[in-house]
């Protein structure tokens, strides 16, 4: 199992609020949205399995109001959110952000896997599309973004405001305006 020194910690740490144009009051908040729960043994370690739960209401609650603001047809909104927050939809703007890179303390196996699918992914969006449906699921990639999502949602005091800014920042280049 990888585990970073205390200054690339840090230093990924910084990467990742770049890549989420988001400033943490309490970075460690981030550190556990990175450390995913599968595969870490150490119950003494935070992982990310209460941020990823957080995240996944976080997600239900703003895609819809998201598409709203988009123009969306209100019967459109069910379809759009269902298709959106699947675990594939999820890993894919994983990848497209490169917050597959920033996780940290994974195993081998699962840092191989990842490596998969990053190439399927991008075998899959050059060919347009709903290109997302034609990567095979990689589960804690999705539940890091769920993870990241609970973790703004905390550090900016519970806006939804700040979700929603990060899900147009993250989600919307990624599938959203796909869908």
């Amino acid at each position: 199992m990888f585990e970073p020194t205390e200054e690339t910690l840090w230093s990924q740490v910084s990467d990742v609020e770049s890549i989420l144009d988001y400033k943490f009051t309490d970075r460690s908040l981030l550190v556990t949205a990175l450390r995913p729960a599968k595969g870490n043994r150490d119950q003494a370690v935070a992982n990310n399995d209460g941020l990823e739960f957080l995240g996944d209401s976080v997600l239900e609650l703003i895609a819809p109001i998201f598409f709203t603001l988009e123009q969306r047809q209100l019967n459109q909104l069910g379809p759009l959110k269902c298709e959106g927050l699947t675990n594939v939809a999820l890993q894919a703007v994983c990848l497209f952000a490169g917050l597959d890179g920033h996780l940290l303390e994974l195993r081998e196996v699962d840092r191989a896997s990842n490596v998969i699918t990053r190439a399927n992914y991008q075998a899959a969006r050059a060919g347009g599309g709903k290109y997302w449906k034609r990567v095979p699921e990689n589960k804690l990639l999705a539940d890091a973004v769920e993870a990241v999502f609970g973790a703004v949602f905390l550090d900016s005091g519970m806006d939804l405001n700040a979700a929603l800014r990060l899900f147009r920042r993250l989600h919307w280049p990624a599938v959203g305006r796909f869908m």
